[in-house]
């Protein structure tokens, strides 16, 4: 014989069946996805890191061909520190970015790029080995061959194919992973309406067998509560003997008034003194507002500081873009004036005053460049300082708070306790009234009581109506809990 499943098993299957076929459904395609947008993000990262170092090998290559062109012109020795620098630059990202390529077209363009760099390399070699020995005028002939400019041009060309492949690898891993985000929302989205159909579907079924089932045990509670209004109605009466003797004790408590005299006294003198700690606490109310009043314009003061202290920060981030600009022209100035010294070189004795201009013009501009760099690492101890200040004043203005908050707290309690004091001598007030009202006959007290006694014996009887009311009304509830 088929038995109706129970509540609690039924809840169960009602809250466990969507979550299960939600899982099913759409779990797997979830993660699926999931899985897919991490690979493109890490190929992302990827492409991010070969393009960051590329532009560093390009870097590396324009210091060597700029510090070589410095040394043509000056053979001042901190250009062939600078042309080391560059070289050791180019060799680092050259070696970092090879792990990271994984198109065998763009590691045939790095090997094209080292290739030109050696040739590069051994070319600016021998122009400065020239210079070395004092051969000026050979090693601007070699300059001027166009050997060097060729194999930047070519260099150039090659590193413009490499990052555009790598932009176009990454535009394509954007696109996958777009088309992977919208069909999750729309697996999503499927899986959800699939979800609320199926929540619905449980509801219905749990609600329906809830409903029949609070119905009939309804019932059976109503029947029972018929059969405990009518014992109640017997009650009634007793209830009715029983205020008569308790107005009777009502009357005779009135004599007891001799009794209260020495506990109004009492509370007279409490009285007095709640007054005088309603005093008290009125006074320490208004210091506490006072030190609310000065933490606000404390607040108020670190709040400020933390404003100009941020519009002091905005400064010094003008100034740095002012010295990287003064570092950029710096840069140009040099180029052109060692351009010029080339030119110089080029035009001989006619050329020697030019050349001597040029030389001036440069050191002005190694000299503004150098002053930027002072200003920028000034710049940086500035903004540190005042990231600390800033940090500082936010602690500050936190512990302000705290100590607003305090304050406020100490403020209410003791408002509180104000508000506790009056009440104290209000009631200590109203129990002295009280008390001088009281009478002393317990003869009287002692006679109604025995009354209540005799009223309780006679409703001995329809309590034991109640208590089977009550063991009806627990097997109800025992029924239900089965059902639970």
């Amino acid at each position: 014989m088929w038995t109706p499943v129970k509540l609690r098993p039924k809840m169960l299957l009602g809250y466990t069946v969507p979550i299960a076929a939600y899982l099913i459904v759409a779990g797997i395609p979830i993660a699926s996805t999931v899985r897919q947008a991490l690979d493109t993000f890490q190929e992302v990262e990827r492409v991010q890191n070969v393009i960051l170092n590329i532009n560093q090998m390009s870097r590396g290559a324009q210091g060597m061909e700029t510090s070589s062109r410095g040394y043509l012109a000056d053979a001042d020795p901190a250009f062939i520190e600078e042309y080391h620098r560059a070289l050791e630059l180019f060799h680092e990202a050259s070696e970092s970015i090879e792990p990271l390529i994984i198109v065998s077209e763009q590691q045939e363009r790095l090997e094209k790029l080292r290739e030109i760099k050696v040739s590069s390399d051994a070319f600016i070699t021998k122009i400065i080995r020239l210079v070395n020995e004092g051969k000026q005028a050979e090693a601007v002939e070699l300059f001027e061959t166009g050997i060097g400019i060729e194999l930047g041009n070519e260099f150039e060309k090659i590193y413009q194919e490499f990052s555009r492949t790598e932009k176009q690898l990454l535009a394509a891993r954007t696109s996958q992973a777009r088309a992977a985000l919208r069909s999750l929302i729309g697996v999503l989205l499927l899986a959800s309406l699939l979800l609320v159909s199926l929540a619905i579907g449980a509801a219905l079924w749990i609600s329906s067998g809830v409903a029949r089932t609070i119905t009939l045990e309804a019932e059976a509670i109503a029947h029972s509560a018929t059969e405990i209004a009518v014992t109640m109605e017997q009650q009634e009466r007793v209830v009715t003997q029983q205020a008569s003797a308790v107005n009777q004790t009502t009357a005779t408590i009135d004599g007891l008034n001799a009794a209260a005299h020495q506990a109004a006294d009492r509370a007279d003198s409490a009285a007095k003194n709640a007054r005088e700690a309603l005093n008290l606490t009125e006074s320490g109310t208004a210091a506490v507002g006072e030190t609310l009043q000065g933490m606000a314009t404390l607040h108020e003061k670190v709040a400020a500081i933390a404003e100009q202290t941020q519009h002091l920060s905005q400064h010094t981030g003008q100034i740095s873009s002012i010295a990287r600009l003064v570092t950029d022209l710096a840069t140009q100035t040099n180029m052109l004036a060692l351009n010029a010294a080339v030119e110089a070189v080029r035009a001989g004795e006619h050329g020697k005053g030019f050349g001597v201009v040029a030389t001036e013009i440069r050191k002005l501009a190694d000299q503004s460049k150098r002053s930027a760099e002072r200003i920028d690492i000034l710049v940086a101890d500035i903004q540190r300082a005042i990231h600390t200040t800033v940090k500082a004043t936010r602690e500050g203005s936190q512990t302000v708070e705290r100590g607003v908050q305090i304050a406020q707290q100490t403020a209410d309690a003791l408002s509180g306790v104000e508000n506790a004091i009056d009440e104290v001598s209000l009631n200590t007030e109203q129990i002295s009234l009280g008390a001088q009202e009281q009478a002393n006959d317990l003869q009287q007290i002692l006679a109604a009581m025995n009354a209540l006694n005799q009223v309780s014996q006679d409703s001995a009887g329809g309590i034991a109506q109640v208590r089977i009311g009550t063991q009806n009304l627990n097997e109800a509830a025992k029924h239900i809990r089965q059902i639970v």
